[in-house]
């Protein structure tokens, strides 16, 4: 193991939830090294943080533990899960914030986290961020085997992750994930717009955003552009300008890539 492990919340920065879950997993292990991935995912938004974890995970080193706690039904019957799929480990709840990763992998192990610390009598379960999922993953990031830190879980929760549809002609997606530019990323990959060939043109919520382009700067500050950005997805952006705001554009809009 690398002992390295990310944190994907909603928690934000403002209080002092992070902060507690990087005690909770020194308290285990305090060489390990804590990277934060992101703090500021929509309130309760699961998909968001699935994509979000999907898209950045695997520029970690393999053995990466990463913690992902963005948790609506924290406290209920959901189960607690830790997970090993590929050459990275996953601990968060089993609501579909790890569907993307499933999705993605060849194999992937599960099991069903036993909390090993309670306390008797009354007291909260709601932060179990810090109480059960930082405290596995700084065992598993100090090598503790995923068949001691619970048992066996299959049927995983999934989530309904949309896909494209492609023909010969064009391909209708929809906006999947805004960044804090406004610039809105689609579910259309680079490799479809690749297989349909030919020269193309870009439609969001049925306005017209011209052909692809390469750079952000190959059109005029303030003008709307399509582009292939580092993830590998057809992106909405304005030069310089938030997307969202001046073309009105949400996660959902529809995106359309049509061959000319």
């Amino acid at each position: 193991m690398n002992r390295i492990i990310t944190l994907t919340t909603d928690f934000s920065m403002s209080d002092a939830y992070v902060g507690m879950m990087k005690g909770a997993i020194l308290s285990v292990s305090p060489d390990i090294t804590i990277v934060d991935l992101a703090h500021n995912i929509n309130a309760h938004d699961v998909f968001e943080a699935a994509f979000v974890l999907q898209t950045a995970y695997r520029f970690f080193p393999e053995g990466t533990v990463h913690v992902v706690v963005v948790d609506p039904g924290v406290g209920s019957v959901r189960r607690r899960l830790a997970m090993c799929c590929g050459n990275h480990y996953f601990v968060g709840p089993d609501n579909g914030v790890f569907s993307y990763v499933i999705r993605d992998s060849d194999q992937c192990s599960a099991v069903e986290i036993v909390p090993t610390n309670s306390r008797s009598g009354l007291h909260g379960v709601t932060f179990e961020g810090r109480d059960v999922f930082a405290p596995a993953a700084a065992k598993l990031a100090s090598g503790v085997p995923l068949s001691e830190i619970g048992k066996p879980a299959d049927n995983l929760v999934l989530l309904d992750i949309p896909r494209p549809r492609v023909n010969d002609v064009t391909i209708d997606g929809k906006i999947i994930y805004i960044d804090h530019f406004g610039n809105c990323v689609s579910n259309i990959e680079a490799v479809e717009i690749e297989k349909l060939g030919g020269s193309i043109l870009v439609s969001v919520g049925g306005q017209n955003v011209g052909p692809l382009r390469t750079s952000y700067s190959d059109v005029p500050v303030g003008e709307p552009l399509a582009i292939i950005n580092s993830l590998d997805h057809l992106e909405i952006a304005i030069n310089q300008g938030n997307a969202e705001i001046d073309l009105n554009v949400k996660v959902g809009t529809p995106v359309k890539v049509t061959k000319v």
